[in-house]
């Protein structure tokens, strides 16, 4: 159930680096973006008292490099109903990875905006 922080910073530097280079022009909303959905998730690990790991607040910001602010709340509501559905018992009282129902929201957001075309 552990992610390495190292494997994060690495990804989060590599996408980066990828922005910098295809990207530019478009660089700053990203990075904003992912401030805003990595302190989200600050905010949900403080309020669940440590439900969260600092993976999962890593990875909100590696999802934020990728999606338009407009295109958050479509990745955390894919990741809400996944996680619900799924997990099909109180929440509250155990412990589960969060960082796949992540990446699937991630996926899902992203294919989203690539066919919607809200890269702005």
């Amino acid at each position: 159930m552990e992610v390495g922080v190292y494997i994060q910073w690495a990804s989060i530097f590599c996408a980066l680096i990828c922005h910098i280079v295809f990207a530019r022009h478009e660089m700053w909303i990203f990075i904003i973006s992912s401030m805003i959905l990595g302190a989200m998730y600050f905010l949900v690990r403080k309020i669940t008292r440590g439900k969260l790991g600092p993976a999962d607040v890593w990875f909100g910001f590696f999802q934020g490099l990728f999606l338009h602010p407009l295109m958050l709340w479509v990745c955390l509501a894919i990741e809400t109903v996944l996680a619900l559905v799924v997990e099909n018992r109180k929440i509250g009282h155990q412990k589960f990875p969060f960082i796949p129902y992540m990446a699937a929201g991630l996926v899902g957001a992203y294919l989203l905006q690539v066919f919607r075309g809200t890269i702005f």
